[in-house]
């Protein structure tokens, strides 16, 4: 029904409200520019619908496809980034210092020459290689401290640790509260987005 009413509201504004606002803009410029706000607004609510609809989609899915094949991925993929970035901000002050850790631990390896976004690439990398049905998907975990989630973050931090500060990526006391946090059941936090991706090779290269 919004919906509907923001078209309406949007065909009288476009056929009427503008040429009116036009003609009387010399005199009465505020006339306009009313006009145009009104006009956002009504365009803006079916933007907003469609990124709701979207979104939802890609919640409900269990696993972000990377492939080509289907329309619900074809919808669904531009909007992605948007949930993954409400899905991975820290809502709690325990994930924040955690997450605050996590980034000093992704900078140092960006300095010792690692690279972080490879991941990301795999499904262009095995089309470069002459695969054929490339596809990938990316995965999400949530974790709570003593987990087998937490033990993989923590391990990272604790070999990496004293680098990490001594760079000035973060403090000692940082360090020793991020660890003691993964070490507290009641502490959740979401880990980096993990990708896998596999492909096909053609009868020619088998």
């Amino acid at each position: 029904m919004l919906l509907k009413i923001a078209v309406s509201v949007s065909t009288i504004l476009v056929f009427i409200g503008m040429p009116l606002a036009v003609v009387l803009w010399p005199v009465m410029p505020w006339v306009a520019r009313l006009a145009m706000r009104a006009f956002a607004v009504c365009v803006a609510v079916p933007v907003l619908w469609a990124l709701c609809f979207a979104a939802s989609a890609a919640v409900s899915l269990n696993a972000l496809s990377f492939n080509d094949h289907g329309f619900v991925n074809t919808l669904v993929q531009p909007l992605v980034a948007i949930v993954l970035l409400w899905a991975t901000t820290p809502v709690t002050a325990e994930e924040t210092r955690v997450r605050r850790l996590q980034r000093a631990f992704t900078e140092l390896l960006t300095q010792k020459g690692a690279d972080t976004e490879y991941a990301r690439r795999l499904p262009d990398l095995l089309r470069a290689l002459g695969l054929r049905d490339v596809a990938g998907e990316g995965r999400m975990v949530f974790g709570v401290g003593a987990s087998a989630a937490a033990t993989v973050y923590k391990s990272g931090f604790v070999q990496l640790g004293d680098q990490m500060v001594d760079a000035g990526l973060c403090t000692r006391i940082e360090l020793k509260t991020a660890l003691e946090l993964l070490d507290d059941p009641d502490c959740g936090f979401a880990m980096p987005l993990l990708i896998s991706a596999w492909g096909r090779r053609p009868a020619a290269l088998a």
